[in-house]
């Protein structure tokens, strides 16, 4: 698969590739590797209240302790960052030093946190699609400054990815809750009648993170607790 984006008008014929989000994840593992970082996430910003990256996460390299770490902290009802992309359309890079200062008593612990990743240069780029709505997409890892040129680029990259991965969701998936791999796969063991410590054993992962999972789940299928999350995700055929 031919990855190389240069210009706008190589955008269509590599996005015309990208037929899945399983290429998308691809094609953002490849990039973000090209321009010296390591992770990245795709979010698909709110109008108002949700501030887990786990629900907002549509695409993300993110381990899960740290996706974890950050929702159970509650990082994101104080994130800067996440009201910056609320609020404008132009992208932006940071280094940890220079991250604007959270409600007292949060910023060290999110400083060690990123830091344990090796995350120290962030840079976001806002994306938005009329049929999708607003997101942004975030590259994190160890490298220098990035120039004009490469802002432009991963700009234009992001904007090709966003585009694409509405519309492989569609206006009718859109109504749908977005359950991640591991999120579904806690459920269907839930339906099994596991519990999150036999379910860990199964997948390899321990209880605590089961849990978290299963939560988030929740979240999404707007339920009160895992056994009303089978049932919506039964309904709503999100089992498979």
């Amino acid at each position: 698969m031919n990855l190389g984006i240069s210009s706008a008008s190589d955008m269509p014929a590599v996005m015309g590739d990208m037929q899945t989000p399983y290429d998308l994840l691809r094609l953002l593992r490849s990039k973000t590797q090209e321009y010296g970082f390591a992770y990245f996430t795709v979010l698909k910003l709110p109008a108002v209240g949700e501030a887990k990256i786990g629900a907002l996460s549509e695409l993300s390299n993110w381990p899960a302790e740290l996706t974890r770490t950050y929702d159970e902290r509650k990082v994101g009802s104080s994130s800067p960052i996440l009201k910056r992309l609320s609020q404008s359309a132009m992208c932006f890079q940071y280094t940890l030093d220079e991250l604007p200062h959270l409600e007292t008593g949060k910023r060290p612990s999110v400083v060690d946190l990123f830091r344990k990743f090796d995350m120290v240069r962030w840079a976001y780029f806002p994306v938005h699609c009329p049929s999708y709505g607003t997101g942004a997409i975030g590259y994190s890892g160890q490298r220098d400054e990035l120039d004009m040129q490469e802002m432009g680029e991963l700009q234009l990259v992001s904007t090709g990815i966003f585009d694409q991965l509405a519309k492989l969701r569609g206006t009718r998936d859109e109504e749908k809750p977005r359950l991640t791999e591991r999120e579904r796969e806690c459920l269907r063991w839930t339906a099994e009648g596991k519990t999150s410590f036999e379910i860990g054993k199964i997948i390899g992962i321990s209880e605590h993170t089961v849990n978290y999972y299963l939560n988030t789940a929740s979240g999404k299928l707007k339920s009160t607790n895992r056994v009303q999350a089978v049932a919506v995700a039964l309904r709503s055929g999100l089992l498979g």
